[in-house]
């Protein structure tokens, strides 16, 4: 393809008019037409199906996004529920300490209370609300 690429010689001359190459230029003009015609519609379906794709791929890509999202919440609850558990073995372990050495029964079930508090807020199998409200689902 060089400077010639597509060129048209329809110039008027002694042997052949403008006015006879009519049916010829408004052929090629129409066939020039058509070629564009169809060359911008495949482009447009091209980029319809890219569009399409691309869609397909960012649902996939959300998809996935909310499946680790939920595997890190699944993952935060359990060590959450073993922090908790271990609280409340903890609490069971200190106060059957104290009550051996007698010691201020007030004061332990000040920090009890507290430390129970503690872990229900830390426990997902506990609501926020059972959390807050000191209830404890066994």
């Amino acid at each position: 393809m060089g400077p010639n690429f597509n060129h048209k010689r329809w110039i008027d001359t002694q042997k052949r008019k403008i006015e006879e190459c009519l049916p010829e230029i408004i052929a090629w003009i129409e066939k020039d037409c058509k070629f564009w015609y169809d060359l911008r519609k495949q482009q447009a379906e091209d980029e319809k199906n890219r569009e399409i794709q691309r869609a397909k791929e960012a649902e996939i890509q959300r998809t996935k996004e909310i499946e680790e999202a939920k595997l890190m919440q699944l993952l935060t609850d359990c060590d959450n529920w073993h922090r908790a558990k271990n609280i409340r073995n903890y609490i069971s372990a200190y106060e059957q300490n104290t009550v051996m050495k007698s010691l201020d029964q007030e004061k332990l079930k000040t920090w009890m209370d507290w430390a129970n508090k503690k872990a229900n807020e830390l426990d997902p199998l506990i609501s926020k609300e059972d959390a807050v409200l000191g209830f404890h689902k066994a």
